[in-house]
């Protein structure tokens, strides 16, 4: 056999090799991509929410301090009905306590209205964090594969926005996050899908693919900070 000879079945040898490698790297590639686009949308989407939820929170602590005049407002109305039950001036010091009973009425719809917005945006967090995440892994889809898009499994705990209440008898407590408050506002998407269906049929046809699946998760939550809460990341699993 020539050296002619030699170098072509050499070549017609690594050809396979070449290709299977090739095969390996762009399933690889394809694979990494739609991890990283998919886990994007998840951290932009999650850290967006929580800063709305921060804002919330602010807005809701910056409303203790009058919240707290109104309490002592009404301990000082409290006590004049008090002593002046059976006098003539009982009638002008029930009238001013109803009077601060109603600011304070107005002061606590302000409060509920933060604390239920804020728990709202908790809830719907997680929810839009997986519908950005299905939309990413959609297109990825839909560039490669014809038919219609492989079903998705997702998995969502939503933040829960703790608060303590002081005094808790109040109708205007003051408003503080709970100790636990970090943990208990983690917001957390885990998401799964069919891993054949993110790469070419002619791809996915050469790879043992069956039965595997991407499953990526990402978390968020806030923290404190000198000033106030402020978003954070949790560490992924890979």
């Amino acid at each position: 056999m020539n050296a002619r000879g030699s170098v072509l079945i050499g070549a017609l040898v690594l050809v396979p090799v070449l290709i299977s490698i090739f095969i390996v790297v762009a399933a690889t590639y394809l694979m990494l991509r739609s991890d990283g686009r998919s886990r994007h949308a998840c951290r932009v989407e999650l850290l967006r929410s929580q800063e709305k939820v921060s804002r919330l929170l602010t807005q809701l602590i910056e409303l203790n301090p009058k919240a707290a005049a109104l309490r002592l407002e009404r301990e000082v109305a409290e006590r004049e009905v008090a002593l002046t039950i059976g006098e003539p001036a009982n009638v002008a010091a029930q009238a001013n306590l109803a009077l601060v009973i109603a600011k304070q009425t107005v002061h606590a719809i302000k409060q509920q209205k933060l604390i239920t917005a804020a728990r709202m945006e908790s809830r719907l967090g997680p929810s839009r964090a997986s519908q950005e995440i299905r939309t990413t892994l959609s297109l990825d889809q839909s560039a490669y594969q014809a038919g219609e898009a492989r079903s998705f499994s997702f998995k969502t705990k939503t933040g829960a926005f703790d608060l303590i209440a002081t005094p808790s008898d109040s109708i205007t407590p003051d408003y503080q996050p709970s100790a636990r408050f970090m943990t208990s506002q983690n917001m957390q998407v885990e998401w799964q899908l069919d891993l054949k269906s993110l790469l070419p049929a002619w791809i996915a046809d050469l790879l043992p693919t069956e039965g595997l699946a991407l499953k990526a998760e990402c978390s968020a939550t806030l923290q404190k900070g000198t000033l106030k809460w402020s978003p954070i990341l949790n560490v992924d699993k890979p």
